[in-house]
């Protein structure tokens, strides 16, 4: 779920997830026989690390869906909206994951990550939406669980579930107890190798396998050597579909949207709506994280109405809400209600 030049979150060991290669596919790599599986949908998943994607092409040389970053704990990724609208204008399948921390309340980030997706899923007409597990930190792994399971089944009844891991880190991550949930949820196993089907976590069936990251294109004999549209490393993923109307069907997008479901236990719908405050033409910018040095992701002009999601008050000089532009699809993040004791917005 990286590219080759991590910085904060991507430092970590390849290791992990490349699983030992055959020896009679070893073999057949270094006498020059092709390694590569026959594949059934190709599709990538990118984050902020993939700055430039020609979307069209991307379509056009035949690949099938994209996994999209769109949080990372409490923070959105800043170049979410950008990347599920190219993906959707050029008639690519979304589907979006999210980077689970250990410190930061996992009832919190189930509801920032529907918050994000809500205009998504609206536009697309159906979601499936990834926990990604594989942060490494001092929490025991029984904690662990029961926050990674809370977060599944908050997101599970409005977009259908899943969790990206690979053998290693869920035996290092998880307790064995975890085993007696997890026919709850689809997988996405990180399993880097040429053999025709992924090892899988410990506790987990092949039936539930709906997307396996095999590689990183470029980077593996048995992975393509680039990506139509895409510029340098990114990770490659088949489908288990037996073709994209198939994977569309799964995510609810054939004919007419299906009523929402219940909302589970959390109202993951807007708290409030606010109006941006200040003279004509004025703006406030809405950032990737609650804080001024955050990534700015969009901006909000004055008089514009917004959906709420959360609040946060760091003192009562400074508040920060989440918001939902229903103006602009893409854009989700953070903007000052109140700084340094001024009031940028207010309730409606």
């Amino acid at each position: 779920m990286f590219p080759m030049n991590y910085s904060d979150e991507r430092t970590r060991n390849l290791q992990h997830f490349r699983t030992p290669e055959p020896l009679v596919r070893k073999l057949a790599r270094l006498a020059g026989i092709s390694a590569v599986p026959p594949l059934t949908l190709q599709g990538i998943d990118v984050s902020k690390w993939q700055p430039v994607i020609n979307y069209a092409a991307y379509k056009a040389a035949g690949w099938s869906f994209a996994i999209v970053k769109a949080t990372d704990g409490m923070i959105v990724d800043p170049q979410f909206g950008a990347r599920w609208q190219g993906f959707l204008n050029a008639g690519v399948p979304v589907l979006t994951y999210h980077y689970f921390r250990d410190a930061a309340d996992y009832v919190a980030q189930a509801a920032l990550h529907l918050a994000v997706v809500s205009q998504l899923a609206a536009a697309q007409g159906g979601l499936a939406c990834v926990l990604d597990l594989e942060e490494i930190t001092g929490l025991s792994n029984y904690s662990r669980e029961l926050r990674v399971r809370g977060w599944l089944e908050r997101v599970n009844p409005v977009h259908q579930a899943g969790l990206y891991t690979s053998p290693y880190l869920w035996s290092l991550l998880m307790p064995a107890s975890a085993q007696s949930w997890v026919n709850n949820f689809w997988l996405w196993p990180a399993s880097w190798t040429s053999a025709a089907a992924p090892v899988l976590p410990s506790g987990w069936a092949m039936s539930q396998v709906k997307f396996w990251q095999y590689g990183i294109a470029g980077k593996y004999p048995w992975c393509p050597p680039s990506v139509p549209g895409i510029a340098g490393a990114v990770d490659v993923d088949r489908g288990y579909f037996a073709d994209e109307q198939e994977l569309r069907d799964w995510l609810g997008l054939s004919g007419a949207p299906p009523p929402p479901p219940p909302l589970p236990a959390g109202d993951f719908s807007p708290a409030f709506q606010a109006r941006i405050l200040g003279n004509s033409g004025t703006f406030r910018n809405v950032r990737a994280r609650p804080s001024t040095v955050g990534v700015d992701v969009g901006n909000l002009y004055s008089g514009a109405i917004v959906d709420v999601h959360s609040e946060l008050i760091l003192s009562p000089d400074e508040v920060w809400w989440l918001v939902v532009d229903p103006a602009q699809a893409h854009l989700a993040g953070w903007v000052a209600a109140v700084y340094g004791g001024v009031t940028y917005a207010q309730r409606v």
